[in-house]
């Protein structure tokens, strides 16, 4: 299937970047070696290429990988146009990280009573937050008010749940999947914290429904029906996700309170020195090549010389501040973290668990089917987590040297201490 594609696409290889061509139809730049892309998110590139909206080109990051209807790791602008799968299911799904004054000598020690304390504060998984007098008044303090009433109308929002959904202990919560919290170190010895989550089940809702409803009453064009933007259905779309946005960002803020009070708690000298939160789930209107569009980005990160990206990898893998080059052809864009190399059903049928491993101290590998003890602290990993192993993503180091033209690394971060959903 791939050399039949190769009839149809012209291929110019440049250092860090490949250019896709289809006749009559926009670019399409990669900056990953088109050879490393899978038949199934090749099959999307050329399917989105050919969409009546996309403009002046598509960009396709070095963690590309194949997701429901657009590729993950893609950047999509459109003329006038919104395309809730170019958005996915996850809206405003990002990650939060903090520098703090704390050093790697003085929380190892306590890494297990931190455990505990993150363990107690942050609700991960399929669990809720219990709305007791005292998260109903941490939630007040954190979430704006018109954020909270927002909240309110979601729970009773018929078109979006069949029954009364309560939303608000979704707040401040981890879930599942790819997300997670970390204790990382930079190259000095100080520790960072690292929350990877998003909008919880209130963006799946958004994202389910608007992409069933462009399918049937927007602009069928497949898994890639859209809205024009100015279209009532646009228009409420684009409300909808502004609020999952702002939900999964205050989520993050909310669970970055509770491990904070945590680490106060046991060190009295905690102080944080600087803070950054960027989504890479979501759709802005911004101005490129001289023209307003609406950009896309579904696992992609907008970064400038003045805005500041994080760039996680896989379980257990290094996390990279960066800040952006300005880099036009990108649309000011790099990756969201290391990309997927293996799906979740196929990595669960390939990765064996040490046997009689009651604590896990590393990283589920699926090179050796083993854990490979790397002296990172994880209570938590367990079968579940077989298909987030290191060896189901790509090399972050890999990605990173293949976007070089489109950020600069400020920080090198290395895990610590690793908790999932």
């Amino acid at each position: 299937m791939k050399e039949e594609i190769m009839k149809h696409i012209s291929l110019t290889k440049g250092p860090q970047m490949d250019e896709l061509i289809t006749p009559g139809y926009p670019s399409a730049y990669l900056w990953i070696d088109i050879d490393k892309v899978e038949q199934s998110a090749l099959d999307q590139i050329r399917a989105i290429v050919k969409h009546p909206k996309l403009y002046p080109h598509l960009a396709i990051m070095p963690d590309v990988h194949a997701g429901i209807g657009a590729t993950i790791g893609s950047v999509i602008p459109l003329r006038n146009a919104i395309m809730p799968s170019a958005v996915g299911t996850d809206i405003g799904c990002g990650v939060a990280a903090i520098q703090t004054n704390l050093t790697v000598n003085e929380v190892t020690p306590k890494f297990k009573e931190i455990h505990m304390g993150i363990k107690r504060a942050v609700p991960v998984g399929f669990n809720d937050r219990n709305m007791n007098p005292r998260n109903q008044k941490l939630i007040k303090e954190i979430v704006p008010d018109y954020i909270l009433a927002q909240i309110f109308d979601y729970e009773h929002n018929k078109e979006l749940w069949n029954s009364r959904k309560e939303i608000a202990p979704q707040m401040g919560t981890l879930g599942r999947g790819n997300h997670f919290i970390e204790l990382c170190k930079d190259k000095n010895g100080f520790v960072w914290v690292v929350i990877h989550s998003g909008s919880r089940n209130i963006g799946y809702k958004i994202a389910e429904r608007y992409t069933k409803l462009a399918k049937e009453e927007g602009h069928p064009f497949g898994d890639l029906s859209y809205f024009n933007i100015d279209s009532v259905r646009g228009k409420e779309y684009l409300k909808h996700m502004q609020f999952a946005v702002s939900f999964a960002f205050y989520n993050r803020k909310f669970m970055m309170r509770e491990i904070i009070l945590t680490l106060n708690s046991l060190f009295p000298n905690f102080s944080e020195w600087q803070r950054i939160d960027i989504p890479h789930n979501y759709v802005s209107e911004e101005t490129h090549y001289g023209e307003k569009l609406w950009v896309h980005r579904k696992g992609a990160t907008k970064v400038t010389s003045d805005i500041r990206g994080i760039i996680p990898g896989s379980m257990g893998s290094s996390t990279y501040i960066v800040k952006g080059t300005d880099n036009a052809e990108s649309f000011n864009s790099c990756s969201h973290g290391a990309g997927r190399i293996m799906s979740r059903s196929m990595a669960k049928g390939k990765v064996n668990r040490k046997t009689g491993e009651q604590k896990t101290k590393g990283i589920l590998k699926l090179e050796d089917f083993e854990l490979e003890m790397a002296g990172i602290y994880s209570e938590d990993i367990d079968e579940q987590h077989l298909d987030e192993s290191r060896g189901a993503y790509k090399d972050i180091d890999e990605v990173m040297k293949n976007q070089r033209e489109l950020v600069i690394i400020m920080e090198k971060l290395d895990p610590i201490f690793n908790m999932k959903g």
